[in-house]
C-alpha cells in the first residue's frame, strides 16, 4: 500500500509537471497567435498607407502634368499673340515709313511748285 501510494504519488507530480507544461505551451502558443495576429493587421495597415501614399502621389503627379501642360499652351500662345503682334507693328512701321516717304516727297513737289510759282509771280511783276 505505502508503495503504490509513492507510485501514485511520483505519477501524479509528473501529471502536475505535464500540465504545467502544457499550460506553458498553451501560453506560448497563445502568445505567437497574438503576435501574428497583430504583425498581420499591422502588415495590412502598412499596406494601406503605401497604397494611399502612391494613391495620393499619383494625384499630385496627375495635377503637375496637367498644369505643365497648361503652362506649355499658354507659353505657345503668348509666343503666338506676340509674333502677331510684332507683325502688325513691322506692318504699321512699314506703313508710316511709306507715308513719311510719300509726304517728303509730296512736300518736295509743292517746294517745287511754290519756287516755280514764285519765280513765275516774280517774272510776271517784273515784266509788269
Amino acid at each position: 500500500p505505502f508503495r503504490a501510494f509513492c507510485e501514485r504519488l511520483l505519477l501524479q507530480n509528473k501529471i502536475w509537471a505535464q500540465q504545467r507544461e502544457i499550460k506553458s505551451l498553451r501560453k506560448n502558443l497563445e502568445s505567437m497567435k497574438d503576435a501574428n495576429s497583430s504583425n498581420a493587421f499591422q502588415a495590412f495597415c502598412d499596406r494601406l498607407v503605401l497604397s494611399n501614399n502612391i494613391w495620393k502621389q499619383q494625384k499630385e503627379i496627375d495635377l503637375l502634368m496637367t498644369e505643365a501642360e497648361q503652362l506649355k499652351r499658354s507659353r505657345v500662345m503668348a509666343v503666338t499673340r506676340a509674333a502677331k503682334q510684332m507683325v502688325l507693328d513691322v506692318r504699321k512701321e512699314r506703313l508710316t515709313e511709306e507715308f513719311v516717304k510719300d509726304l517728303i516727297v509730296e512736300a518736295e513737289e509743292c517746294k517745287q511748285a511754290v519756287i516755280s510759282l514764285r519765280s513765275e509771280h516774280e517774272r510776271e511783276v517784273q515784266e509788269l
